[in-house]
């Protein structure tokens, strides 16, 4: 069965005036609630085959320090520009395209795509998944492509306190 990760990237620095939304910068706080939630994920024995991300500078840099902590080699994330506040059918779509050669897949991107794609899933219902926020949905079938309203189930669903 294929697992996968809806990830919200970690805490972001306040837009500065002239700052393009995707070049935003992760706060200080990221480096320690990130780190956290991919630790929890370690001890949980979760780890990706493939870590699909957003190019967006908040999201590709949370990327990077899952990565790390999970010993994933970093030059692998691959980046797919369709993430970038995506609507959720379009989430959709990424992971349908998923190769199935990769069993646990870690999507990394923006709400409010990350809570819709995870509620479009599996239940329950999440309001929102804050910064740094994980959660695991055991797919319910073989195939990337068989992805589906409600074909999931919530493993868990994790976030920094």
């Amino acid at each position: 069965m294929k697992q996968l990760c809806i990830i919200r990237h970690a805490k972001t620095e306040v837009q500065q005036q002239g700052q393009l939304d995707f070049d935003r910068k992760l706060a200080k706080r990221a480096y320690d609630d990130a780190p956290e939630m991919a630790h929890l994920l370690k001890e949980k024995k979760i780890s990706p085959d493939l870590i699909l991300s957003s190019p967006a500078m908040r999201a590709i840099n949370t990327a990077h320090i899952f990565a790390e902590k999970l010993h994933y080699p970093e030059h692998k994330i691959e980046q797919n520009s369709l993430i970038y506040n995506a609507p959720v059918g379009t989430l959709l779509r990424v992971v349908q395209g998923i190769s199935d050669e990769y069993k646990t897949v870690f999507l990394i991107g923006h709400n409010p795509g990350m809570t819709l794609l995870a509620n479009l899933l599996c239940l329950p219902p999440i309001m929102h998944i804050p910064t740094s926020g994980v959660v695991c949905i055991d797919m319910g079938t073989k195939h990337w492509s068989h992805a589906k309203a409600l074909c999931g189930k919530q493993e868990f669903f994790i976030y920094p306190h």
